[in-house]
């Protein structure tokens, strides 16, 4: 106890608590009896929790406190030397003694425990809460009991009373095997059992020296029955023991190739050769289940002779056992060369039956699949696999998997074989034949040496070499990919898809090669994961190749634009490779929808408008973005963009227009993109432009040197020319650029926006006189006209809607310039061919000029002396002057008086409004002659019906013209009965849309008529 009086109670117990926790934290590492050691583990830390505590307080340092503390010491110090055993000690050897170490772990927990119950705490003066928790701690441990798990105590048993029943049999042994080797965690390949069982002869020596009788014969014992599993055999013991079944089966009996069974095999009782065969007392041989139920039944006699039995106890006939087993191995052998013999043959029809007799061979003793190797039957079945067709190449297949099926040496000769191009080649085959390749294909490559027993998936490991050699296989990502997409393929597809991930491991030319077959995840997901360098070379891959629609949609439902996205804020060569993807990608709709969802949309128009940003990102990010618009701003405002936002988009895209140093490869899409969002934006867009005051930026790009930037200005331009028309009109007055602007009129390529331009200017025909005059003096008259000779019916609309302000009446000069141009007989044909819309407008144009008409006309005069008779001049039936549609724009020269009656006619009640109008000047000022001429042409009678109608405006003017007309008698009398009954109906019935004025209007005439008919003795 001296030195422990030297070291001061704190100290004592840091040191105490510090290897408390070492011990607890190396029990981690122990591989076997986790449970027991992981409830030690909890004792010892939450010791070094309490010492903890009490460490904070201040311990009286007495002599029973450090007595007790140093019992405590050699405690632990014991379950430290426990562990230490253990963690370093054989997993075989652990499970075989497994009930030792739960009573070694037991012991050392009590122990501990005990010494714990010694703590004076009464002396020390503690918190009751840390003397409480003391108590209760060292009590549990005192009582703590370990058993080993319930599984671990099974496999032992069965494996005691194998040996006790000397089972020496391949199969007790092969299960024995794995049974333990599952049980602690090691994986069934000889290299593992044999290093298992070398630990357990290092133990048994051990044992030895250490004089422990007992546990070094039960190791030999179990030594000798896990050291001839077939697991645990090295490949040249089998060849020997292959040689001999083959030199014993050569100087054998054999009838119809197969060595007859003795007499002695055979159970009196199942007569069937025995598989577990013991003996009686009589020493009879029986099959055990088949005996035990003998016996159950009551009935006490020897099966064989009839004898009485009196002890029924049963022991192993060892020697017929084996004999047994070495007869089956015996058949084995010549089962397989029987199967190589036919398979060697031309013998087709036979092939299926062999192929199934070699499966039954291994299924039955999977030692067989070393002896089928041996025989050179796994490169004869290759060959099948090649040069077979339809069943037997899907069974060929089939069998291969059985033979190499965890079974390394047997997988290293077939694909030394040349397998896996075999494989391969099964390609686009019928449905068995691919499932049986995949199958045999994952098998292959897997590390899985597990006798007799299925491996989870999840579980294998790959072997490397292998998929190495896979990867230079010609066809092989086609033949994977293939079978993934089909959708006829389930759970050979989870394995293909499985080996695509495997061969895509850190392999950015695989992934690649596997994005060309249309199948992207792997590339997502290393453009989520991978290292820099490969999400580049990623993003080149994809900018290379073409893409299809589907593919497109596909990359974007696997996930590839948020990956995409996060690159975009790289360096400089990400964010190009970046935005030069999305480009691509953004041809979907439901990709441009997760772009703007991913709130990549402010990123984007950063690179558009910055100078500092790469030409090429720039131009990128214009085509990313007029993409996004592409129906406007759809996208944009269903993801929460205000209008604020909208104005500062429109406000940056004019900004990148306007910029003398920015490429047409940038300007064209933002311009397109502007477009758009100023059509679905009309408001936001007005407002940007106001505030960023733009229109003075777009207007000069009308004379870009680039016909399409030309064009794109003046779609915006024609956008904004109903906001601000003055401003337009005023850019195009200045020089000569009204003349340049002539080309967008001249260019019959492009009817858009040669409709575009006439609109334009429709819309700025009222703004400034100037204008029309400028634009008749750059030569625009003829080609307007040519339009409206030549153009689209459209064009005729804008056209003659363009016109009007060419044709006003009160600018007789331009209308004589137009009727000299030769408008009249194009607006005549119109009335004839044209639309709806084009006949009202071009007889409102008549209507203009048949205005001007009667003060145009020039008075009749005679010629000759004035003593002689003169020659009469014929004058016209309207204007009673002289006419022509040059001089005074007459509408009767012009043949447009049949065309305009016709058009009374008309189903639209704007075009026979216009018709009226037009009509109505031939009555203007000269009542008498153009009412005879009106009558005299039948356009009169199509007006009344017009009085029946609906439209309130079109009646106001029918009104109108029979007020004027049926002042003259002739005319009045013509109509007399036709005009009554409506007008009565009009003046006498409240209509909807029939207002007072038209009602009184319409009473005024007809009283006029009542009138007129007293007067003049007519009844109407």
């Amino acid at each position: 106890m001296s030195g422990l009086e030297l070291v001061p109670i704190g100290t004592f117990i840091s040191e105490l608590v510090n290897q408390v926790k070492l011990t607890a934290n190396a029990i981690n590492d122990v591989l076997i009896e986790k449970e027991c050691f992981k409830t030690l583990s909890e004792y010892l830390l939450d010791i070094a929790r309490t010492f903890l505590l009490l460490q904070s307080h201040e311990l009286n340092d007495t002599r029973a406190l450090k007595r007790t503390l140093e019992f405590l010491k050699e405690d632990c110090d014991k379950a430290e030397c426990l562990v230490q055993k253990y963690k370093n000690c054989g997993r075989f050897y652990s499970f075989l003694f497994c009930r030792r170490i739960a009573n070694e772990i037991q012991e050392a927990t009590r122990a501990i425990g005990k010494s714990l119950a010694m703590f004076p705490l009464a002396e020390i003066e503690v918190l009751y809460e840390i003397s409480d928790k003391v108590n209760k701690l060292q009590a549990e441990m005192q009582n703590a009991e370990y058993v080993a798990s319930q599984s671990s105590l099974l496999i032992l048993e069965k494996l005691n009373k194998g040996i006790i029943e000397q089972k020496h049999d391949q199969s007790f042994r092969n299960s024995m095997l794995e049974q333990i080797a599952l049980s602690v965690g090691v994986s069934i390949e000889p290299s593992e059992i044999r290093k298992e069982l070398d630990s357990l002869r290092k133990e048994r020596e051990e044992a030895a020296a250490r004089k422990e009788k007992k546990e070094e014969i039960f190791l030999k014992q179990v030594i000798e029955l896990l050291s001839h599993s077939d697991a645990a055999l090295d490949e040249n013991e089998i060849k020997k023991q292959y040689e001999l079944i083959r030199d014993t089966v050569e100087n054998s009996a054999i009838s119809n190739g197969t060595i007859l069974e003795y007499d002695a095999f055979i159970c009196p009782i199942t007569k069937c050769v025995m598989v577990d065969p013991v003996n009686l007392c009589t020493g009879t041989a029986c099959e055990k289940t088949a005996i035990e139920a003998w016996f159950s039944q009551g009935r006490n006699e020897d099966p064989r002779t009839g004898q009485r039995i009196e002890d029924i106890t049963l022991r192993p006939n060892i020697s017929v056992r084996q004999s047994i087993q070495q007869w089956r191995e015996q058949n084995y052998f010549l089962k397989i060369r029987r199967a190589k013999e036919i398979l060697l043959s031309d013998n087709y029809a036979a092939y299926d039956d062999a192929l199934s007799e070699i499966t039954k061979v291994i299924k039955e003793n999977v030692i067989t699949k070393y002896w089928i190797a041996m025989e050179g039957l796994i490169n004869i079945i290759v060959l099948l696999v090649q040069n077979l067709d339809g069943n037997l190449k899907s069974r060929s297949l089939q069998t291969l998997l059985d033979i190499v099926e965890r079974h390394s040496p047997n997988k290293d000769k077939a694909v030394a074989a040349g397998v896996l191009s075999h494989i391969v080649a099964c390609v686009g085959l019928d449905y068995n034949v691919c499932m049986s390749a995949a199958n045999l294909l994952f098998e292959l490559l897997q590390e899985n040496d597990r006798w007799g027993q299925a491996m989870p998936q999840e579980d294998c490991r790959w072997n490397e070499d292998l998929c190495s050699k896979l990867k230079q296989q010609r066809g092989t990502i086609a033949f994977l990919v293939l079978i993934i997409l089909d959708k006829q393929f389930t759970e050979s597809a989870k394995k293909m898809e499985d080996i695509m991930l495997q061969l895509c491991c850190d392999d950015d030319d695989t992934i690649l090669a596997v994005a060309s077959y249309h199948l992207y995840m792997p590339l997502v997901q290393r453009l989520c994961d991978g290292p820099e360098l490969s999400k580049k070379s990623m993003m080149r891959g994809l900018e290379g190749m073409q893409l299809l629609d589907e593919d497109v949609k596909h990359l974007g439902e696997d996930g590839v634009i948020n990956p995409l996205i996060m690159l975009a804020s790289g360096d400089a060569e990400s964010r190009e490779l970046s935005f030069s993807v999305m480009a691509k990608l953004c041809t979907s709709y439901e990709n441009r929808r997760l772009v703007v969802e991913a709130g990549a949309v402010p990123l984007i128009l950063e690179q558009i408008s910055s100078p500092q940003v790469s030409p090429i990102i720039r131009e990128k990010c214009s085509e990313i973005f007029e993409k996004l618009t592409s129906i406007g701003l759809e996208f944009l405002t269903g993801t929460g963009v205000v209008l604020h936002d909208q104005e500062l988009m429109i406000t940056n895209l004019i900004s990148v227009l306007e910029s003398s140093s920015t490429s047409n490869g940038i300007r064209k899409p933002a311009f397109r993109a502007l477009l758009r969002i100023c059509k679905s934006a009309e408001v936001a867009a007005e407002s940007a432009v106001t505030i960023q005051n733009g229109l003075p930026s777009i207007l000069p790009l009308l004379e870009d040197s680039d016909k399409e930037i030309q064009n794109y200005a003046l779609e915006l331009v024609h956008q904004f020319s109903q906001n601000e028309p003055s401003r337009i009109t005023d850019f195009l007055l200045v020089g000569r650029r009204l003349e340049t602007f002539m080309h967008f009129l001249k260019d019959d390529n492009q009817p858009q926006h040669q409709l575009i331009a006439i609109d334009l200017l429709t819309n700025l025909r009222n703004t400034n006189f100037d204008l029309i005059k400028g634009l008749a003096d750059s030569g625009a008259i003829p080609i307007i006209l040519n339009i409206l000779d030549m153009g689209s019916m459209k064009a005729k609309e804008n056209v003659l809607h363009l016109l009007s302000g060419f044709m006003t009446p009160a600018d007789l000069d331009m209308q004589k310039m137009m009727v000299q141009s030769g408008v009249y007989p194009l607006l005549v044909n119109i009335l004839l061919t044209g639309s709806g819309t084009a006949k009202a407008r071009a007889a409102e144009l008549i209507g203009d000029l048949s205005s001007n008409s009667l003060n145009l006309t020039k008075a009749p005069y005679r010629e000759g002396c004035f003593c002689f008779l003169r020659k009469r001049i014929r004058t016209c039936e309207v204007h009673g002057g002289i006419c022509s549609v040059e001089s005074s724009f007459c509408l009767l020269k012009a043949d447009a008086l049949s065309p305009l009656v016709k058009l009374l006619q008309d189903h639209d009640d704007a075009v026979k409004l216009k018709a009226i109008l037009a009509l109505k000047t031939l009555v203007q000022g000269i009542v008498a002659r153009g009412a005879t001429v009106l009558h005299k042409v039948g356009a009169i009678e199509p007006m009344l019906p017009i009085l029946n109608g609906e439209n309130p405006a079109l009646i106001e003017e029918v009104l109108a013209m029979l007020e004027m007309v049926f002042t003259v008698r002739e005319v009045s009398d013509s109509y007399s009965h036709e005009v009554r009954i409506p007008l009565i109906h009009l003046s006498a019935l409240r209509k909807e849309n029939t207002n007072d004025h038209l009602r009184r209007r319409a009473a005024k005439l007809l009283a006029e008529f009542e009138l007129y008919s007293i007067s003049g003795s007519l009844p109407l």
